[in-house]
């Protein structure tokens, strides 16, 4: 009896090791695939001229490269037919306590239609997490000024928009007023995307330094708003939309306070301005055709 005790003791421990296993195995690959870090932020000793030219950031190597397999959604990763389908170099600074970054995207074939839902077309997506801490796990979810940014360089009437700032959906400018961007089309196939934002906006003011969260993203609806496009993202993380720990950990280098770029004009997708211009028109209408207007 004793020795048939010690063979199930024996076999119940096995079957304990086997079903554990694949979950140390599954640890040991999340590890391996942790995002990487953002390349250093550079100080910009001049500002750079805001007009989607690229020439002041293309004499030195890029910080950022999109042109591989494994920077493509598993799932979607079939659809990329390589770097002259979708590809994308940038480079990025620091002027003050404003972000610059630029971009120069390769797509054979761009979409952007206005008709469509302006988040389901060819875009720049742009996250930023500016509650990550030095040495602290990153929040399991978007804090308050945790963004999701759409940059619409192919858009007939809309520059940028912003989806998630924090927990809330937003699909208009979330606010923001700081942020400025220019886009250019050097070539068929060539676009060029050049942003500068005040980080004040998200909350992060001239101080010391300090990390903030960061990933970057390339959508490619080549077939369409109707049907899922070519993801590709620059970390090889995915869920950026609702998992802040996958954004990369970038250095900010301490800023001093100076000047701050005068607020840009809100040119998002702004639910305000748009409901005063109806407001505007209403009022236009009735002054035109109101008691007087009728005699």
């Amino acid at each position: 009896m004793r020795g048939r005790r010690c063979v199930i003791c024996a076999l119940v421990a096995l079957l304990v090791a086997i079903a554990c296993a694949p979950g140390m195995a599954r640890g040991a690959r999340a590890d391996e695939t942790s995002p990487p870090p953002a390349p250093p932020l550079r100080q910009l000793a001049d500002e750079p001229r805001l007009d989607g030219e690229l020439g002041e950031w293309t004499g030195r190597e890029p910080d950022f490269v999109i042109d591989r397999r494994e920077q493509a959604l598993p799932d979607r990763a079939e659809r990329w037919k390589g770097p002259d389908d979708l590809s994308a170099r940038g480079w990025w600074g620091l002027r003050g306590n404003t972000l610059w970054l630029a971009l120069e995207i390769r797509d054979q074939q761009v979409f952007q239609d206005s008709a469509a839902p302006w988040w389901q077309g060819d875009a720049v997506e742009l996250f930023l997490d500016p509650h990550r801490v030095e040495g602290e796990p990153a929040a399991p979810s978007y804090g308050p000024d945790c963004v999701q940014l759409f940059l619409l360089p192919h858009h007939p009437s809309l520059p940028w928009g912003v989806v998630w700032r924090g927990t809330t959906s937003h699909f208009d400018d979330a606010g923001l007023r700081r942020l400025e961007v220019r886009y250019g089309r050097p070539a068929q196939d060539r676009t060029t995307v050049e942003l500068a934002w005040d980080l004040a906006d998200l909350g992060i003011v001239p101080g010391p330094e300090r990390v903030f969260g960061f990933a970057l993203a390339l959508d490619d609806a080549d077939d369409g708003p109707g049907s899922p496009g070519t993801y590709l993202s620059w970390n090889g993380q995915f869920d950026l939309y609702r998992l802040p720990a996958r954004f990369s950990e970038a250095h900010l280098p301490a800023r001093e306070v100076q000047a701050p770029r005068p607020p840009a004009a809100p040119d998002g997708p702004s639910t305000l301005g748009l409901l005063a211009l109806v407001l505007g028109a209403i009022a236009f209408t009735v002054l035109l055709v109101g008691p007087g207007g009728r005699a």
